[in-house]
């Protein structure tokens, strides 16, 4: 099913975009303050917009990605330099 670039998005579909983006940003966040909580949110929040869909399915998945390389990476980050992890 295709959709012509004049067809209106519904309103979930705006909600779960600005959802994957803000999952985005919390993975960036999580890299530098505490990464456990920050992490685990954007993992819930991109993986709640994966399950509302939409028009933006690369979108959804990049955010599930990054929340899942912020986790390992941020967690990796705080154990060496010895930050705390929540």
């Amino acid at each position: 099913m295709s959709t012509s670039p004049l067809e209106r998005a519904r309103p979930a579909e705006v909600v779960a975009g600005y959802m994957s983006a803000a999952a985005l940003f919390l993975s960036a966040m999580a890299l530098a303050v505490r990464p456990l909580p920050l992490s685990l949110a954007a993992l819930v929040l991109s993986l709640v917009a994966t399950g509302i869909g939409g028009r933006w399915g690369n979108l959804h998945a990049f955010a599930v990605g990054g929340a899942t390389v912020a986790f390992v990476l941020g967690m990796t980050i705080a154990v060496l330099t010895g930050r705390p992890l929540y």
